[in-house]
């Protein structure tokens, strides 16, 4: 399987985040759009360590449960929900079901850092 990998190419933007288009385009059959909204205030000086330390913890986790973790699948950007940082990840390639349990058993584990879990994978809202 091929689960949530917080790699690849990544971005910042305070742009609004929306949930469910890859760049302005249709999720494609295998695709996900997750967005993370954190506890952590938005600052550009610490945004590029957040990240880092955060796609970190997910490589730990997914390894330590047992999940494919693929850098190549992942692209991730950076954005502002109000005064939060929150992270996007656009996943290729993706089973929902495992993607989906992988979310939740994470967002349990975290919920000191971790304030909501917004994810679409095949055109579908996940509840998590």
């Amino acid at each position: 399987m091929t689960s949530p990998s917080p790699s690849g190419s990544s971005g910042s933007s305070d742009s609004p985040v929306t949930a469910g288009t890859s760049h302005g385009k249709k999720l494609t059959a295998d695709e996900a759009n997750v967005v993370i909204e954190t506890k952590l205030k938005f600052n550009p000086g610490l945004n590029t360590f957040f990240m880092d330390a955060f796609r970190e913890a997910v490589k730990h986790y997914a390894h330590a449960n047992g999940v494919e973790y693929s850098d190549a699948v992942v692209q991730e950007r950076t954005h502002q929900l109000g005064d939060k940082l929150a992270m996007e990840y656009f996943v290729r390639g993706v089973d929902c079901e495992q993607l989906g349990k992988f979310l939740s058993a994470g967002k349990l584990m975290t919920n000191h850092l971790v304030k909501n879990v917004i994810s679409i994978c095949n055109g579908r809202p996940m509840p998590l």
